[in-house]
């Protein structure tokens, strides 16, 4: 990954706070919103870890479990679609 300043880092680099305090005012981040981008490169060394992240449950999935969920399809039916 290219750092600001034209550094290279690799996952496992040693690397000092005055560094990444550095490289975070090049970028516009904090130093804490860099250190997370950095753990996450380091635990998955590509460029598409640095993508950002939804937070939140996946689009189309369900909190409910599948007999509380089926439960009320059931009455949904039994109730209005009668």
């Amino acid at each position: 990954m290219l750092l600001p300043g034209g550094h290279f880092y690799c996952a496992g680099d040693s690397r000092t706070a005055a560094e990444v305090d550095a490289a975070a005012a090049e970028l516009g981040y904090s130093r804490a919103h860099l250190y997370r981008l950095l753990k996450r490169y380091e635990a998955d060394p590509c460029l598409t870890s640095l993508i950002p992240q939804r937070r939140g449950p996946s689009t189309g999935g369900s909190r409910l479990t599948m007999e509380i969920d089926d439960l009320i399809d059931e009455m949904i039916e039994s109730i209005y679609l009668t």
